[in-house]
């Protein structure tokens, strides 16, 4: 499972280590998880003005759709209250929801709670490290 920031640094750059980590989950077969919550921020976040002077409004559109396509929903029964910051709080949530093999994620409010319920909390790098063969 991979938060936002991971998800906006691959868009940004597919050659980075979010992208190539995202690249190899789909090519393995795998699968993008997401809440309504979840994909909702991070179809906000990517289409903010301020991201058109990396990448045109349209290449973002179709980045989207390409996420959306490659990806299942779940909607968390249970919600956690125990991050630092509260907004952090969906994607733990929905990792106990849909048993995530990990969270992968850049924010340190997340890394800190390393490992959060027996599910790791992983960089991108770590996550290729540890998780792609």
């Amino acid at each position: 499972m991979f938060d936002t920031n991971v998800l906006i640094s691959a868009a940004l750059n597919n050659n980075s280590t979010s992208g190539l980590s995202i690249k190899k989950v789909l090519e393995q077969n795998g699968y993008l998880i997401f809440s309504d919550d979840t994909f909702g921020e991070f179809s906000e976040v990517i289409k903010r003005k301020k991201l058109e002077k990396y990448w045109a409004a349209e290449k973002r559109i179709k980045f989207i759709e390409y996420i959306l396509g490659a990806s299942h929903f779940f909607e968390p029964k249970i919600q956690v209250n125990i991050c630092s910051d509260p907004k952090d709080n969906m994607f733990l949530s929905l990792a106990l929801e849909c048993q995530a093999n990990c969270i992968v994620s850049g924010d340190k409010h997340l890394l800190e709670l390393h490992p959060f319920e027996h599910i790791p909390i992983l960089t991108p790098a770590d996550f290729t490290t540890h998780f792609i063969i």
